[in-house]
């Protein structure tokens, strides 16, 4: 920037210095311009080192803001990489979720495609149960409160449930 001004100055000197000459001024007048272009000079450097001044204070505020914007735009974009892999599990759990009829297969075995069987000739027809009465006695197999002959069978079956496959399949028997 030094170089710029010196050679902004000298370059105004030289215009001046020029000017006399072509135009044959008196060497008092020239020394009297020439004052007056110096100190317009002297109070030019002084406003480009201002201007200088306040862009180097503007340069460092804005990068000091893009720093902080940048930071900003980085934990955004995290959280939405989290919220995004949230919702992919979430999505995948929807779609391995089995449905009542799903879970149902395995029971259909031994209760038949309609739950019309006694199961291996020693359980009850499950046919026409409601989804409580269903949903309490795989609970009850489940934590060895409920059953009779079949309750060993059954506990094995009924501990592979969730809550949730209970009530599914539970929905699903109802409405056979």
């Amino acid at each position: 920037m030094q170089n710029n001004r010196n050679f902004f100055k000298g370059g105004i000197l030289l215009s001046v210095a020029v000017s006399f000459l072509l135009l044959g001024c008196s060497e008092e007048k020239s020394n009297e311009v020439e004052k007056k272009i110096e100190k317009s000079v002297e109070v030019v450097e002084e406003k480009i080192e201002i201007i200088e001044e306040k862009t180097e204070a503007i340069e460092e505020e804005v990068q000091q803001k893009a720093e902080v914007v940048e930071e900003e735009v980085e934990q955004k974009v995290e959280v939405i990489k989290e919220e995004t892999q949230a919702l992919k599990a979430e999505v995948v759990a929807v779609v391995e979720q089995k449905t009542g009829a799903d879970i149902y297969k395995t029971c259909a075995s031994c209760h038949g495609q309609k739950a019309e069987k006694v199961a291996m000739g020693k359980s009850q027809v499950i046919q026409g149960w409601d989804e409580d009465k269903i949903v309490a006695a795989l609970k009850g197999y489940k934590d060895g409160s409920y059953g009779g002959a079949m309750k060993t069978l059954m506990k094995g079956q009924a501990s592979k449930l969730s809550d949730e496959d209970m009530k599914r399949v539970a929905e699903y028997i109802s409405k056979l």
